[in-house]
């Protein structure tokens, strides 16, 4: 039986686009992890790897992104789970706890077909990006799963792991503490951006107060194609009159208004003419076409063909390819 297709949501893309860029993602360790671990966290050694083999006890209720870094001089993993939810899962650190075993066993697997040393095992360190309408609410350590009676004992707490995931709750955090961290604008727009999302009027408001980053982003060195992307995120995260002002609040950022028009005229009538769902495929398709014609100038026509033909999860496939290639080849390499 074929594996079902993995749905990509809006906010998926837009984590795994700008959390996939490495120097993104360090700035983002920088502003959250403890000082004790970053004196001898190597971020400069931070690079994206494979959690396609984690992935699958997550799939569907978060996005999970897997980075590879130097700690004290030795291997070390730091696995970013970002969760977009109307409720708190309280079994987070269970699941948190089963993706950072999985890493532990990739380790092993790849130890020992390299012949090399398996122990000791890499630190491994979990982050939670949390986003709901509450807040989080939930444990943050596995061993707070338990019944406290049982943990009374002093024989039981010798036998029950200890473990917990660091966790960014931005549900409440204010422009000003976002400011405080000295991200980049693209990471601070992603962060606002999804912080925002669920309340249309809140997010009308950020983008406007938010334009002289939208602005530096637009005008950046292929600085388009990250505005692309977040113009997409508010086309398909909002709707009815908010997303009419939300629109105009993207197009009075300065030099970006054809391009607004342009996507939002697109949407609209892709929308209408094949249905709310059908219509965000087809514009994700049309972003990814025109990301391509920015980044690669021509777009040649069966690569057109084949990407017009292409379901959602695989064009976000492709764009996350897009960030490397280096030719139009290597974003559809089999």
């Amino acid at each position: 039986m074929a594996e079902p297709e993995r749905k990509i949501f809006p906010h998926d893309a837009l984590v795994r686009r700008e959390f996939g860029i490495p120097e993104h993602a360090a700035a983002q360790f920088r502003s959250t992890l403890p000082p004790t671990i970053l004196e001898h966290l190597d971020l400069d050694t931070l690079r994206v790897e494979d959690s396609s083999f984690v992935s699958e006890e997550l799939r569907g209720t978060v996005v999970d992104v897997l980075y590879s870094a130097t700690y004290r001089n030795r291997p070390a993993f730091l696995y970013v789970l970002f969760e977009h939810m109307s409720t708190v899962d309280p079994l987070m650190p269970l699941r948190g706890l089963s993706g950072a075993i999985h890493v532990w066993e990739r380790h092993v697997h790849n130890a020992r077909a390299r012949d090399t040393a398996i122990l000791p095992l890499p630190f491994v360190l979990v982050q939670v990006l949390h986003h709901s309408a509450s807040g989080w609410t939930a444990a943050t350590r596995f061993e707070q799963l338990f019944d406290p009676a049982i943990l009374g004992d002093p024989a039981v707490q010798t036998l029950i792991p200890h473990w917990g995931f660091l966790l960014d709750d931005i549900s409440r955090v204010d422009d000003a503490h976002i400011h405080a961290r000295h991200l980049d604008p693209v990471v601070t727009l992603t962060l606002v951006l999804l912080r925002d999302s669920r309340a249309g009027k809140a997010l009308v408001h950020t983008i406007h107060a938010h334009q002289s980053e939208f602005e530096e982003v637009f005008r950046s060195p292929g600085g388009r194609e990250a505005f692309l992307v977040f113009v997409l995120y508010v086309l398909t995260v909002t709707q009815g009159a908010a997303g009419r002002e939300a629109i105009e609040a993207l197009k009075a950022v300065p030099g970006a208004r054809d391009v607004v028009m342009t996507y939002a005229e697109e949407l609209r009538a892709e929308g209408k003419a094949e249905g709310k769902v059908e219509g965000m495929v087809a514009a994700t398709r049309r972003m990814l076409l025109n990301l391509l014609t920015l980044k690669f100038q021509t777009v040649p026509p069966d690569v057109r063909t084949r990407v017009e033909a292409a379901s959602e999860s695989e064009c976000m496939v492709w764009a996350e390819r897009l960030l490397d290639a280096t030719s139009v080849g290597d974003v559809f390499a089999d």
